[in-house]
């Protein structure tokens, strides 16, 4: 992740129907207010896409009740 960035969780389907929607819509866009938009198939990650997705999830329900964005950023 981009240093400073605020990650965008972008939870999609992988299909390629959506791919200019992700790119155009979302990706560009976020990157445009300097955050950082990906879906789960393109992070890096050793645990199952449907583990890291829960993960994430997770991650937005605790920043949602106001833990610190900083913490929510590094457990992503």
């Amino acid at each position: 992740m981009i240093q400073d960035s605020v990650f965008v969780f972008v939870l999609m389907p992988f299909d390629s129907d959506f791919d200019d929607v992700y790119r155009l819509g979302i990706k560009e866009r976020a990157k445009s207010f300097d955050m950082l938009a990906e879906r789960v198939d393109e992070q890096i990650c050793r645990e199952g896409i449907l583990d890291r997705i829960y993960r994430q999830i997770d991650v937005v329900r605790r920043h949602c009740r106001g833990h610190d964005r900083k913490e929510s950023q590094r457990v992503l």
